[in-house]
C-alpha cells in the first residue's frame, strides 16, 4: 500500500503532465491548422459569378448599398471601387482603407487591421493586381473589382489565434486537474469521514465502535491506532467498572462484619472479649490495608509516587523480608530458600522494594501447599538485577498469565478474601517495578507451581 505522500506526488505529477501535454498538443494542432489556413493565399482570379452578382444587386437597388453583403457571399478577398478609384466595399472586414493609384500599372494600397492582444495595422501594396470591370445591362462601366492575396480570416492575427487556443487548452487542463483532485480528495477523505463518525460514536459512549483499516498507508496507520485506542478505552472502562464493583464488594464484607459485631455488642449478645476485639481489629486492619493499597495504586496511576532512590543491596533486602515472613511460612510448614550470586545492588527505593518482595513472597506462601518449598534466586547482571520467586503451588492457567497483574483479579474466583486477599498485591507489584524502570512477569514451572520474577535496572 503506497504512502499518502507518494500518491499525492504521483497524482500532482500526472495532473501536471496531462495538463502540459494537453496544452501542447491542443494548441500545437490548432495553431498549425490556423497557420495553414492563414498561409493559404487568396485565389488570384476573381470568382465566377461575382460580376453577375454585383450587376444583379445594382440593377435591383440602383445603388451600391448592399454591395458589401454581396462581396462577402463570394468567400473571396475582393475590393470594389468606383470608376474614379473610391473604395465602396470590401469582403474582408479587416480592410480599413484602400486606395487605388491609376497609371500605366495600377497600384493598390490596402490597410488591414489585425485584432487581438497585438493589435496593429498591416500595409499591403500590390502592383497591377487582378481586376475586372463591372458593367450594367447597357454595357456601361460602373465599377472596378479587385482581388487581393489575403488569407480568409476574420481579421485576427496569428498571435491572437495562438493566445485563444492556449487559453482554451489551459481551461481544459484546469478542468482535468479539478476532476482529478476531486477524485483523490474523495478517496482520502472517505476513511477520514469514517474516523470522524467513529470518534463521535466513542464520544457519545459507544466504546465498541471500530473503523475499517483502508486507504493510503498514513490513513490506514491512523485507523489502526484509532482501533487500538478504542480497544484500550473499552478495556479501561470495563476495568474501571469492575474495579468499582470489586472495591464495593471488598468493603462490604468487613463493614458488614464490623456492623454485625457492633450490633451484637449493643444488643448484649456478645461481650467485649479478647476474641471479639481481635475480630474487630482484623477487619479494621484489612480495611486499612485495602485503603493503603488503593492509595498506592492511585498515586502510581497519577505518577505521584515519591521514591527515594539510592544504592540498595537487593539480596539483603530479600533476606530481610523473608526473615519477617518465616513465622507465616512455618505455620504451613513451608521452607524459604534464598540463592544469591554475589552482592546484587540496584538503584531503587528500599521501602518500595521491600513492599514488592513482601507482596510476592506473601502471595507465594498463601498458594504454597503444606510441606513445600519456595525458592528465591537473586541474579546480578551487567545492567540489571533479576529476582525470581518460585513456588510449588497450583500454578496459573496459561490464559490467565497476562491478567493476574490486573486489579482485584483472582485466578480462582471461589477463593475467599481470607485466602486470596483483595487482589491488589500483584497490581501494586507491577506498578512499583515499572515505576523503577523495570518489568515483572509470571510463568508456569515445567513441573508444578509458578515463578514470579521482576527485573530492576542497576543505574
Amino acid at each position: 500500500m503506497r504512502s499518502l505522500r507518494f500518491r499525492l506526488l504521483v497524482a500532482i505529477t500526472l495532473v501536471a503532465a496531462v495538463a502540459l501535454i494537453a496544452v501542447g498538443l491542443f494548441s500545437t494542432q490548432r495553431t498549425q491548422l490556423e497557420f495553414q489556413h492563414l498561409q493559404r493565399p487568396a485565389s488570384a482570379a476573381i470568382p465566377a459569378g461575382a460580376l453577375s452578382a454585383l450587376q444583379r444587386s445594382y440593377e435591383q437597388h440602383h445603388s451600391w448599398l448592399h454591395v458589401e453583403s454581396v462581396l462577402r457571399q463570394t468567400h473571396a478577398q475582393l475590393l470594389f471601387f468606383t470608376m474614379q478609384g473610391r473604395l465602396i466595399a470590401a469582403s474582408n472586414p479587416a480592410v480599413r482603407e484602400a486606395t487605388l493609384a491609376n497609371g500605366s500599372e495600377p497600384t493598390l494600397r490596402v490597410s488591414i487591421a489585425r485584432s487581438g492582444p497585438l493589435s496593429q495595422e498591416e500595409q499591403l501594396v500590390l502592383s497591377n493586381p487582378p481586376a475586372a470591370i463591372v458593367r450594367n445591362r447597357s454595357g456601361a462601366a460602373i465599377g472596378l473589382l479587385y482581388t487581393i492575396p489575403l488569407p480568409a480570416v476574420n481579421g485576427q492575427s496569428p498571435a491572437s489565434i495562438l493566445t485563444r487556443q492556449l487559453w482554451l487548452a489551459i481551461f481544459l487542463a484546469l478542468l482535468a486537474a479539478v476532476v482529478a483532485a476531486w477524485l483523490l480528495a474523495g478517496q482520502i477523505l472517505s476513511p477520514v469521514a469514517g474516523l470522524s463518525a467513529a470518534t463521535a460514536a466513542i464520544q457519545s459512549g459507544d466504546l465498541s465502535r471500530r473503523v475499517t483499516v483502508e486507504g493510503p498507508e498514513e490513513i490506514a496507520q491512523l485507523a489502526r491506532r484509532f482501533n487500538d485506542l478504542a480497544e484500550h478505552l473499552e478495556r479501561s472502562e470495563a476495568l474501571r467498572k469492575r474495579m468499582i464493583s470489586d472495591i464495593a464488594h471488598e468493603l462490604r464484607s468487613p463493614l458488614t462484619n464490623i456492623r454485625g459485631i457492633v450490633e451484637a455488642l449493643e444488643d448484649g449478645h456478645l461481650t467485649g472479649s479478647a476474641s471479639v476485639l481481635r475480630s474487630l481489629g482484623e477487619e479494621t486492619a484489612f480495611l486499612a490495608h485495602l485503603v493503603n493499597d488503593l492509595q498506592d495504586l492511585s498515586l502510581a496511576d497519577a505518577g505521584q509516587l515519591k521514591f527515594e532512590l539510592a544504592e540498595v543491596l537487593v539480596d539483603e533486602c530479600v533476606r530481610g523480608v523473608a526473615n519477617s515472613l518465616n513465622a507465616a511460612a512455618r505455620e504451613k510448614d513451608v521452607e524459604i530458600t534464598i540463592t544469591s550470586q554475589g552482592h546484587a545492588h540496584a538503584r531503587a527505593d528500599a521501602t518500595r522494594l521491600r513492599q514488592v518482595v513482601n507482596n510476592l513472597l506473601t502471595n507465594a506462601i498463601r498458594l504454597a501447599p503444606q510441606h513445600s518449598q519456595i525458592s528465591v534466586l537473586v541474579e546480578a547482571g551487567k545492567n540489571s538485577v533479576c529476582v525470581q520467586i518460585r513456588d510449588e503451588g497450583p500454578g496459573i492457567k496459561d490464559q490467565e498469565l497476562d491478567a493476574i497483574f490486573e486489579r482485584f483479579y483472582r485466578a480462582d474466583e471461589s477463593r475467599s478474601r481470607a485466602d486470596g486477599g483483595a487482589g491488589l498485591g500483584l497490581a501494586i507489584v507491577k506498578q512499583l517495578v515499572e515505576a523503577h524502570g523495570g518489568f515483572v512477569r509470571a510463568v508456569n514451572n515445567p513441573g508444578r507451581g509458578a515463578t514470579f520474577s521482576f527485573t530492576l535496572p542497576r543505574r
